[in-house]
């Protein structure tokens, strides 16, 4: 048995086509104003339709989706397909994980709700947890650089342009110090082993156009430009998407997903706790790891899917980048781990068997930790059964 069993949403590719004005429109970044204007050109109905019929079989179970929810997604799908579909299949695989995974002999979804969080409010931030993308530029979005060019620009910057300042940052970051001989293939090389995202380095006027940094400028005023990264203006989103979901009355699912990367270091309001430890799984957690599961699954002009295996090994380091609770991510990895045949085994590569071992290492690292938690949860449930 395979680890997705669960039928993938349709391909972009058989969507049909967004009306030109209706792609026009979405990118004023004002998502009351794209609404708007939509309806005064008696374009939303229409395009409303269009999403409906190109998620009617994804979304067949989302009965809980209002009017408001499909005008939500069509924003965001007449603004950007690809994060539409994204999120679609984020809330494809959090309905799946929560019903299928379990921790104390209770799945999930019975954690959710012991927590008396409704979970069409989970379910609402897991579908429009990057509806605030749709208030980023275009430009930015869907930028088509590599990793490869924001290296090549730091290297020019350190080396060539005197800004020893990013190096001293990094190695801040990293916790070590960089003893290459200064040159573009040691740094590259430090980089690599310790997994620097240089997009957070490089400022973004070194790599946009003018005219992409000015329509950057008057959306997001606050950001000094001229320290400003590709990836300080991409993480504005979260907090676009907690407004627009507050500013349509979906106050739970607006706090769930403005933490799902938590770049502002907010306190996680929605715990599935067991109220005897100081170990909990936030719910806001849940929806990151639906995110990074699809994410690192999906194939993209940069990079082609990675396999189960190397999902689970790169969704570790991703988990601890986002400071995701260790016991969440080892419930996660042991579970999806458990669901790869042992035929599958022995067909993988050594890299893959590598990534399988490292898995392996991380949940008896943390063993004692889950065993905790889970622990708690069955004397919580004998305690209330005895009420």
């Amino acid at each position: 048995m395979t680890i997705e069993t669960i039928p993938e949403a349709q391909d972009l590719e058989k969507d049909k086509l967004i009306d030109p004005r209706a792609y026009e429109v979405a990118d004023c970044g004002n998502y009351a104003e794209i609404v708007n204007t939509l309806t005064k050109e008696n374009l939303l109905n229409e395009e409303i339709e269009r999403v409906q019929d190109c998620y009617k079989t994804t979304l067949e179970h989302a009965v809980w989706m209002t009017e408001k929810d499909w005008e939500m997604l069509t924003v965001m799908d007449c603004y950007d397909n690809r994060t539409a579909h994204h999120c679609v299949e984020t809330l494809r695989i959090a309905e799946d994980r929560i019903e299928r995974f379990k921790a104390g002999g209770k799945k999930f979804s019975e954690l959710i709700k012991d927590e008396e969080v409704p979970l069409d409010e989970f379910f609402r931030a897991c579908l429009f947890h990057d509806i605030g993308k749709c208030l980023i530029p275009r430009a930015i979005l869907n930028n088509s650089f590599f990793d490869e060019d924001f290296d090549t620009q730091l290297c020019n910057d350190i080396f060539r342009g005197g800004k020893k300042e990013f190096l001293a940052a990094i190695e801040k970051t990293t916790g070590h110090i960089f003893e290459g001989e200064g040159n573009d293939m040691d740094l590259r090389e430090y980089l690599r082993t310790n997994h620097v995202h240089t997009m957070r380095y490089v400022p973004a006027i070194e790599m946009l156009s003018e005219e992409d940094i000015n329509v950057a400028r008057e959306r997001f005023p606050s950001l000094n430009f001229s320290k400003a990264t590709l990836a300080d203006i991409l993480e504005f989103h979260e907090e676009n998407s907690e407004n627009i979901l507050l500013a349509q009355g979906f106050d739970m699912a607006a706090n769930i997903a403005g933490k799902h990367h938590n770049y502002r270091k907010l306190e996680m309001r929605f715990p599935v706790s067991t109220d005897i430890l100081g170990v909990t799984i936030a719910l806001e957690e849940l929806l990151t790891l639906s995110d990074m599961k699809q994410a690192l699954s999906a194939k993209r002009s940069y990079k082609n899917s990675l396999n189960s295996p190397l999902i689970l090994h790169n969704l570790i380091f991703e988990a601890e980048r986002h400071e995701i609770s260790p016991v969440i991510t080892s419930l996660w990895v042991e579970q999806e781990l458990a669901l790869i045949s042992s035929e599958e085994r022995r067909g993988h590569d050594e890299q893959t068997i590598f990534a399988i071992h490292e898995c392996e290492e991380f949940i008896k690292k943390h063993q004692s930790l889950v065993e905790d938690f889970v622990n708690a949860i069955q004397n919580k449930t004998v305690e209330t059964s005895t009420y």
